[in-house]
């Protein structure tokens, strides 16, 4: 029977993953629109990003080169499952 720290630190390393991947997420999209998105306003569900918390203006720039932010994600790694933004 394992420990409650094996159990701890698979929770540990699930959440490690998905704050690296919103931070990369987020560096990926302020590189291309230029304009710094903050990392608590990434959500991941499934294949898709939700943004929360941004302005409208922020949102019609990241639909405007969503094509773009898309192809840096198939390029990267940590980010090539994901398929959508909202």
């Amino acid at each position: 029977m394992f420990g409650i720290s094996h159990l701890l630190s698979r929770i540990q390393n699930v959440f490690l993953k998905e704050t690296l991947a919103r931070s990369c997420i987020a560096k990926i999209i302020s590189n291309t629109i230029g304009v710094d998105v903050p990392v608590e306003s990434v959500s991941i569900k499934g294949s898709t990003i939700l943004l929360l918390n941004t302005s409208q203006s922020m949102r019609t720039a990241i639909f405007i080169k969503k094509q773009a932010i898309l192809k840096e994600f198939a390029a990267n790694e940590e980010t090539k499952n994901f398929l959508d933004i909202r």
